[in-house]
């Protein structure tokens, strides 16, 4: 009786076991059936890439080796936030928002989106490094560094950085436009900016390639205050470095081959104070 008894909850079970199943949900890879022992992955590859975190609103998971437990931890409160409560990054803008460094004209507002979404994002934590692999990256609008008034220290600075002017070009092949630029702050007059650029090619469209014609109608960069060119070529601009506000520094960079090399505008808050350091101007 005990063998028959036996075999007969072998077998609901063996029958429970076929008709219940594990599901792996979203990120996760395995699952199955509980006739055998299953497996959950863990697939981050899987995952949806956010291409504009929100330090203030999303989290991470983590181990508390102290507590021996996982736990979320907010965004900006991430290594080195401090009291602030904010954190410094380091973004690929290839890996990080897919930013395409093949030079392929499709991918111009793809590229125009995922820059602008890193600058947003790392001047609205607490600042951070926009790290450019070399490449030639095409784009087809302006970026915009947000606002940062003197006051105001919900913005912070940022660093835009490649692996040198001859490996690493950003490239407007399409004119924006009279009074347009490359690169410039939300508000020229007023915003105290303190961005770092290096190791890094601005070249604009080169419509005309003629000796005292303007090669373009846009202009590269347009700086406020605190600007840091480090080793930065910009290169077939109506302007290539536009220089508004004050304390800024031009360290061994390139402006050649554009209508302008350098602007001075008369301009009231153009301050003065600004040093260039073997830079060549042409």
């Amino acid at each position: 009786v005990r063998a028959v008894v036996s075999a007969v909850l072998d077998g609901v079970d063996a029958a429970a076991a076929s008709s219940v199943s594990i599901l792996a949900g979203t990120g996760l890879t395995g699952g199955g059936t509980l006739a055998a022992n299953r497996t959950l992955s863990l697939n981050v590859n899987g995952l949806t890439t956010d291409g504009s975190p929100d330090g203030a609103a999303d989290y991470v998971v983590t181990y508390d080796a102290s507590a021996s437990t996982h736990k979320k931890v907010l965004l900006n409160n991430l290594l080195g936030g401090g009291g602030s409560g904010k954190s410094y990054f380091t973004i690929n803008i290839v890996s990080d928002y897919g930013a395409d460094p093949s030079g392929n004209s499709s991918s111009a507002t793809a590229n125009t989106t995922a820059f602008q979404n890193a600058i947003n994002a790392l001047s609205s934590g607490a600042g951070g490094t926009i790290f450019v692999p070399r490449g030639r990256y095409i784009l087809n609008g302006a970026l915009v560094l947000p606002g940062m008034p003197d006051t105001d220290d919900s913005w912070n600075a940022i660093e835009i950085r490649g692996e040198g002017f001859r490996n690493t070009v950003l490239e407007w092949p399409t004119d924006l436009g009279p009074g347009t630029f490359a690169l410039c702050c939300a508000n020229r007059v007023t915003n105290y900016v303190r961005t770092q650029i290096s190791d890094i090619a601005f070249s604009g469209p080169r419509d005309v390639d003629a000796l005292g014609s303007a090669p373009a109608q846009m202009s590269g960069i347009g700086t406020s205050n605190r600007f840091l060119l480090r080793r930065v070529e910009l290169q077939w601009f109506y302007v290539g470095l536009d220089v508004l506000g004050d304390h800024s520094f031009f360290d061994f960079c390139e402006f050649t081959k554009n209508y302008y090399g350098v602007y001075w505008g008369n301009d009231a808050t153009n301050r003065g104070d600004h040093y260039f350091n073997c830079c060549e101007i042409s």
